[in-house]
């Protein structure tokens, strides 16, 4: 597992970029869990692996959301 720092649109909305931070066991997985998340598409501007420790988390979640 590893915790990614994501950047991205939702939807339709023009201007506005959201940042996330997801754990999840594969890269690919990410969009999936903030699709779920937002209960619509998201545009992924950036993904980046964070160096954070991600070893006392069983399951993929998205840990947090900033609303930009």
């Amino acid at each position: 597992m590893n915790i990614y720092q994501v950047i991205y649109g939702v939807g339709n909305i023009c201007g506005g970029y959201n940042r996330a931070k997801i754990v999840a066991s594969k890269k690919e997985h990410v969009q999936c869990l903030l699709n779920e998340q937002e209960d619509e598409s998201v545009l992924i501007t950036l993904i980046e692996v964070t160096s954070e420790n991600a070893s006392m988390y069983k399951h993929e979640q998205v840990l947090s959301i900033d609303i930009a």
